[in-house]
């Protein structure tokens, strides 16, 4: 199968396209100056030559605390690049993912289900928990309307824990590390080069009571540090247990429950 990736180049992205071509898939990630997701031509430029049957969107302004400082930016890369993707995709009849964030369900049901109406105006109108849950909630709007299958993404960097000066220690999420999240992502793109969940919103983490392994289908931050790097990890010397202790520290807003309900079981992977 011939995927796209947009944004193939990011934390996740790196982690991507070595799964799919493991899985025997033709991948093709073109840096930004190739492939601009906010330009309809060069989308429509790079399908042509392509001619994928799937086009996978990473593609996101994904600092939780720079879209506080800068919201124009959070909408042009969670918003903007949405709808340019999705409606070049919709229009040329091709497939494509879009992957948001556990963010969204912030202001929603806890655990979120992964239901069309946490896309409602009325839960937008009630979140608290800054620019980046509002942009990527308004996002996933736009993609479900234009025919995405909406993936929800909880995970982390290592690598970026090695520069945390402190760590999450209240936020329950169905959060796990990225290759981890890679590999399920591997696993959805053939489902939705078929049209499963077209037009819908899919959990993406650790399957409870399947591929849960040591901690469970929901863990913090710290939780993961643990671990994966043990106790004496750097970032432990300072963990975060509420929101307003996170914003004291110049974390932004961040919630304290972003749980889903529930994640695919097509999704599971093998413990470890």
């Amino acid at each position: 199968m011939n995927i796209l990736v947009i944004g193939g180049n990011g934390r996740l992205g790196k982690r991507l396209v070595p799964a799919l071509w493991v899985a025997g898939h033709s991948v093709d990630a073109p840096l930004r100056v190739d492939c601009d997701a906010t330009d309809a031509h060069s989308l429509s430029d790079n399908l042509s030559i392509f001619k994928p049957d799937l086009v996978i969107c990473l593609a996101a302004y994904a600092d939780v605390v720079g879209c506080d400082k800068f919201p124009g930016s959070a909408r042009q890369g969670n918003v903007i690049t949405t709808c340019a993707v999705g409606s070049v995709c919709h229009r040329g009849g091709v497939p494509w993912v879009w992957t948001s964030t556990d963010y969204v369900v912030a202001y929603g049901p806890t655990p979120a289900e992964p239901a069309l109406d946490n896309c409602a105006p009325e839960r937008l109108r009630a979140n608290t928990a800054g620019i980046y849950s509002t942009t990527k909630a308004e996002g996933e709007a736009a993609a479900v309307r234009l025919g995405a299958t909406v993936a929800r993404l909880a995970f982390c960097c290592p690598e970026d824990a090695e520069k945390w000066a402190w760590v999450d220690g209240y936020n329950l999420a169905s959060r796990e590390w990225v290759d981890r999240t890679a590999a399920r992502l591997a696993l959805l793109a053939p489902l939705a080069a078929e049209g499963w969940n077209a037009g819908r919103i899919v959990h993406v983490g650790p399957v409870a009571g399947v591929d849960d392994g040591v901690l469970g289908p929901w863990r913090t931050r710290e939780q993961l540090v643990r671990q994966r790097f043990g106790d004496t990890h750097p970032s432990l010397r300072h963990v975060v247990r509420s929101p307003a202790e996170r914003a004291a520290r110049g974390g932004g807003n961040g919630p304290g429950d972003t749980r889903f309900a529930r994640c695919d079981p097509r999704l599971a992977l093998e413990p470890g």
